[in-house]
C-alpha cells in the first residue's frame, strides 16, 4: 500500500489531473483501511483514466487486483453521458449513496428509518437469542443496558439518530422488559422516562438515548476544538471552519453529519452550560457530558432503601415497584375493567390492595413480625405507608444493622409477592414459618459474602 501511496502522490504533478473539489485544499487522493481503498478525482474522463492507469500500474506489479463485483464508482454533480463513459473506462458499476461501510449506512442527508433499519434487526435478533421466559424483570434490565444500550451506542457516537429510530430503539427495550417478547406490548409499570433517571432520583439509571446521542455528537464538536491532529479534523477546519470558533459556524454547504456537530452547540446553551468553557476544556467525557444534559431531578424520600442495597436484583426491582405502588394488585386490575375475584388469596377474607398485602394482611403481618423481632427491632409491625416512613427516618448509614434490615425489607416484599403469586396461578400454598425460614436462609446466603454483614449475622445463627 505504501507503494501505490506514492504512486497516487505523484499525479499532482500530472499536469492533466485535478484533485475532487473537495480535496484539493488536503491533497487527499486515497483512504484505506485494512484491505478497502477509497479513490478521489474530478469527475472527468482524463482524470478517471490517469488514476485508474496507475491503480493498474500498482495492479501488475504487486498482483493486487481490484475485485469487480465488490468495487463501485460513485458520481456526485455529473452528467449520465459522462458517468457511462467512466463505467466502460474501469469495468466499475455505479453505487448510490447511502451504502454501508463498518456496519454502518455512509451518506450525506438525514438517515431514513429503511436504512437504520439494521440496527434494529440486530437488536431483534439478540432478544430471539435469549431464553426470555427464564429471565426476571430485573435480568431484562441488566440485558437492556448492557447489551441492547451497548448496540445503538456504536451508532449514536458516528452520528445523529433520527427521532423516530431513537422512539423505535425505545419501544424496543421497553416491550422487552414488560413482556419478555417485542411482537406484544402491555400496560408499562413504570413510565421510560422514570427508569432512564439516577436510582437516587427514583429511577434504574437507563441510558436515555437521546441525551446520549446529543453527548456523543458535543465530542466529535470537542474534537474540532482539540484534536486538530486528525485528518476528518483538518479537512473540516480547511473547508467550514477556516479559523473560526466550530461552534460559531453556520456551514449550510455541509454535509448534514457536519452541520449537525457544529451545531451541537446549542445543546450546551440549553443546559445552561458555557459552550467555549466545555469545547476547550482539556478533557471531554461522552457519560460525564450526559450526566450534565440530563439535569436534575427530584430526590426521592425511598432511595435510601434500594441504594447501597445488598440483596439479589430480582428481589430490589420488586421492591422498587412496590415503592411506587406499580405491583398488579386486584384492586388496580379491576379500576382497570379486568374481571378478578378482589378476595385476598393469603388470608382470604379481605379485599386485596396494596396496603393490604403489605402488612395488614394477618399472613404477611406474621412474617413480618418474625422477621422484625429476629432483628431485635422491638416493635410491631405498620401498614406500608408506616413501613416506608419508619425507614426514612431511621435507615441511615451503610452499618451492618442498616444493611441486613434493607436486606430483610427487600426479601419480606419479593417473597410475599412471590407466596401471593403461587397461590393464585398455581394453587400451592406455604406457610408463613416457613417462608420465613426461606428468607433468613436466602439473607444468609447473601450476607456471608459481605465482611460487615457476616458477623452481625453469625450471631443470628438461628430461626425466628
Amino acid at each position: 500500500m505504501e507503494y501505490l501511496t506514492r504512486s497516487l502522490k505523484n499525479l499532482k504533478d500530472q499536469p492533466n489531473f485535478n484533485y475532487h473539489p473537495r480535496c484539493e485544499k488536503m491533497g487527499i487522493i486515497q483512504l484505506s483501511f485494512a484491505d478497502d481503498l477509497l479513490l478521489f478525482c474530478r469527475g472527468d474522463r482524463v482524470f478517471v483514466q490517469l488514476l485508474y492507469e496507475c491503480f493498474n500500474s500498482f495492479s501488475q506489479a504487486l498482483g493486487l487486483v481490484a475485485n469487480q463485483k465488490k468495487s463501485s464508482i460513485y458520481f456526485g454533480g455529473v452528467s449520465s453521458a459522462v458517468q457511462q463513459e467512466m463505467t466502460q473506462i474501469t469495468g466499475f458499476s455505479i453505487g448510490e449513496l447511502p451504502f454501508r461501510y463498518l456496519g454502518v449506512p455512509l451518506s450525506t442527508k438525514k438517515l431514513s428509518v429503511s436504512q437504520c433499519q439494521p440496527l434494529l434487526d440486530k437488536m431483534l435478533g439478540r432478544i430471539k437469542q435469549w431464553t426470555v421466559k427464564f429471565l426476571s424483570y430485573a435480568g431484562r434490565v441488566q440485558l437492556i443496558k448492557s447489551v441492547l444500550i451497548a448496540i445503538q451506542s456504536f451508532w449514536s457516537q458516528i452520528f445523529p439518530l433520527p427521532k423516530k429510530i431513537i422512539q423505535q430503539v425505545e419501544s424496543i427495550c421497553r416491550k422487552f422488559l414488560w413482556t419478555g417478547d417485542t411482537s406484544s406490548s402491555t400496560k408499562a409499570l413504570v413510565t421510560w422516562d422514570m427508569l432512564c433517571r439516577p436510582k437516587t432520583k427514583g429511577g434504574l439509571n437507563v441510558t436515555d438515548l437521546n441525551t446520549w446521542n446529543r453527548a456523543a455528537l458535543l465530542k466529535h464538536l470537542w474534537n474540532l476544538g482539540k484534536k486538530k491532529d486528525k485528518l476528518w479534523i483538518k479537512w473540516v477546519h480547511a473547508y467550514y471552519i477556516k479559523g473560526r470558533e466550530p461552534w460559531e459556524v453556520d456551514a449550510k454547504q455541509a454535509s448534514r453529519i457536519v452541520r449537525k456537530i457544529l451545531q451541537a452547540g446549542k445543546y450546551l446553551t440549553e443546559a445552561w452550560l458555557d459552550t467555549g468553557r466545555v469545547v476547550q476544556a482539556d478533557s471531554f467525557s461522552i457519560r460525564g457530558m450526559y450526566k450534565q444534559l440530563r439535569g436534575e431531578f427530584p430526590k426521592v424520600n425511598w432511595s435510601r432503601l434500594l441504594c447501597n442495597n445488598r440483596s439479589c436484583p430480582k428481589w430490589k426491582f420488586i421492591l422498587y415497584l412496590a415503592v411506587q405502588g406499580n405491583l398488579y394488585t386486584k384492586d388496580r386490575l379491576i379500576r382497570w375493567g379486568m374481571q378478578v375475584s378482589p378476595e385476598c388469596p393469603m388470608c382470604e377474607h379481605e379485599m386485596e390492595s396494596h396496603n393490604h398485602i403489605f402488612f395488614t394482611c394477618t399472613f404477611s403481618e406474621d412474617v413480618w413480625r418474625r422477621l422484625l423481632k429476629w432483628m431485635d427491632i422491638n416493635r410491631e409491625p405498620k401498614g406500608w405507608n408506616g413501613e416506608i416512613k419508619w425507614a426514612i427516618e431511621h435507615v441511615k448509614g451503610n452499618g451492618s444493622k442498616t444493611m441486613l434490615y434493607r436486606l430483610c425489607m427487600t426479601g419480606v416484599v419479593y417473597h410475599i409477592w412471590l407466596e401471593r403469586n403461587r397461590r393464585l396461578f398455581q394453587k400451592i400454598k406455604r406457610s408463613s414459618e416457613d417462608i420465613t425460614r426461606q428468607i433468613v436462609r436466602d439473607i444468609h446466603c447473601i450476607g456471608y459474602s459481605h465482611s460487615r454483614l457476616r458477623n452481625s449475622l453469625q450471631k443470628l445463627n438461628y430461626y425466628p
